[in-house]
Formats: C-alpha cells, sequence, structure tokens
C-alpha cells in the first residue's frame, strides 16, 4: 500500500498562485447556484493574509499540490 505524504507549512507570498488556483478549483466544483453564496477573494485579500503581520496562512500539500488552507487572525487587545 502506497501511502501519501501530506505536508503543512506555512504559507507566503510565494504561495499566492496555489491559493488562487485551490479557490477557484473550490468554487467551480460547486452548483452554478452555490457559488454566488462564497467569498471571491482577490489576490490582493490573499496578499494581506500572507503577509504574516496581523494574519497566517497555513497550508497542506499533497506533493506539490495545495489542497487546503487554514487562516489564523491575530487581534491585539487594544489599551483601554
Amino acid at each position: 500500500m502506497n501511502k501519501k505524504q501530506l505536508t503543512v507549512k506555512k504559507l507566503d507570498i510565494n504561495n499566492l498562485a496555489d491559493v488562487m488556483k485551490l479557490q477557484e478549483k473550490i468554487i467551480s466544483g460547486l452548483h452554478p447556484d452555490e457559488q454566488h453564496f462564497i467569498l471571491h477573494r482577490t489576490a490582493e485579500d490573499y496578499m494581506k493574509s500572507l503577509d504574516g503581520k496581523s494574519s497566517n496562512m497555513l497550508g497542506v500539500f499533497d506533493g506539490d499540490t495545495l489542497i487546503a488552507v487554514s487562516y489564523t487572525h491575530l487581534t491585539l487587545p487594544t489599551k483601554a
């Protein structure tokens, strides 16, 4: 039995094309009536998450193919 090797890594701006491709694959797999319910993020939207300043993205790769992403958004407490 051949096991797949999945890896997880923090994504950066070099992964933007992979993220955009995954978004398109997900949206195109939906029924046309369902596609308008999904937020279509732009490259600029993703670049903000990939800069690592206020949020981070983790990606799951099957070999060289990005198959899933997860976002973490960091909020700092404000001074009262």
